[in-house]
């Protein structure tokens, strides 16, 4: 069975927290409390364009910089 999503899904919101907030879908699919599957659903649903590899560790290197000793 499918779950409920408490929250409406759509374009703009998943546009806003993926490319102004820079969130990884991941991150997405734990602000909405759904998961990453469906995320991804809903960005083929959209046609929203996914970020290439090396832009998402681009942006993951800046948010989350390597520990040093």
């Amino acid at each position: 069975s499918r779950k409920k999503i408490n929250q409406e899904i759509n374009r703009e919101l998943l546009e806003e927290l993926y490319f102004k907030e820079n969130k990884s879908m991941r991150e997405i699919a734990s602000v909405l409390k759904t998961g990453k599957t469906t995320i991804e659903h809903y960005f083929k649903k959209f046609k929203i364009k996914r970020r290439q590899r090396s832009e998402a560790n681009r942006i993951r290197a800046i948010k989350y910089p390597v520990w040093k000793k």
